[in-house]
């Protein structure tokens, strides 16, 4: 992988992620080394470097709408705003929970999950296709956010492994 190409998409990505890619690919330690620093098994180091490749290729490929911030500000509250930033950061659900919970001091029955940030992020994208009527802002920011499910999809999708007899 050519690590120079996605600077700015790393930057954005969880710290976890970004020592694991620097681990591997610029100061060249083995998955089983990066396991055993980690605390976690060779295949899992394996699944998080596919996941984090997925998670760069999309982050590369979409441009942000320049109208992103303004759009949001305009129509989410604190808490939806910081998710999807957060969101769009990662493309993490749990870690935009993490993100947002830690900023805004969320705890107990306002905490968020990563079940309830697909939740609030799926309604605010139905509010986006009614607001698309009155808000021509709103299409390129619904194209952006739909894409980032899509993502979400891709990196959800059970691989399974070639069994041999």
């Amino acid at each position: 992988m050519d690590l120079e190409k996605y600077t700015e998409a790393i930057k954005i990505l969880p710290e976890r992620d970004q020592h694991i890619l620097r681990d591997y690919y610029e100061l060249g330690y083995s998955q089983i080394d990066i396991a055993r620093r980690y605390g976690l098994t060779q295949g899992s180091i394996s699944y998080n470097l596919k996941r984090i490749s997925d998670r760069l290729n999309y982050i590369a490929q979409y441009d942000i709408p320049d109208n992103l911030e303004e759009v949001l500000a305009d129509y989410c509250g604190r808490v939806d705003y910081h998710m999807i930033m957060g969101l769009i950061g990662t493309t993490s659900q749990t870690a935009a929970a993490e993100h947002v919970n830690n900023l805004l001091g969320l705890k107990g029955t306002r905490k968020l999950s990563q079940i309830r940030v697909r939740n609030l992020f799926r309604a605010f994208l139905r509010r986006c296709r009614h607001l698309a009527r009155y808000d021509p802002r709103i299409p390129a920011v619904q194209t952006y956010l739909t894409n980032l499910i899509d993502n979400w999809l891709i990196l959800q999708r059970p691989r399974r492994g070639k069994c041999s007899d």
